[in-house]
């Protein structure tokens, strides 16, 4: 019954939790490899600052003041900027 879609939609959830963490660890951990062979570069720095943003500690990390944790889309949209203001002076520079 009912209990039955409560504990469907809790395990859905979950499988959707574990998929964006081990996700987030992917595109993480790709711009901090990029970044630390490169780390002379100030563009380096930015792609630093985006794959530790991304990362599912820091977003803990950060929302302990706050009594809770970053929202990922938050997180999400600041690894963006920092990716590619990185990957820009990456480029140029």
């Amino acid at each position: 019954g009912a209990d039955d879609l409560v504990g469907a939609a809790r395990e859905e959830l979950s499988d959707r939790e574990s998929l964006w963490r081990r996700g987030s660890y992917v595109v993480g951990y790709a711009p901090l490899v990029v970044a630390l062979t490169r780390i002379t570069s100030p563009g380096a720095w930015f792609l630093l600052l985006g794959g530790i943003a991304i990362l599912p500690p820091t977003r803990r990390l950060l929302g302990r003041p706050v009594g809770g944790t970053f929202k990922r889309e938050a997180m999400a949209g600041l690894y963006a900027v920092f990716v590619v203001l990185g990957a820009l002076l990456l480029v140029l520079l």
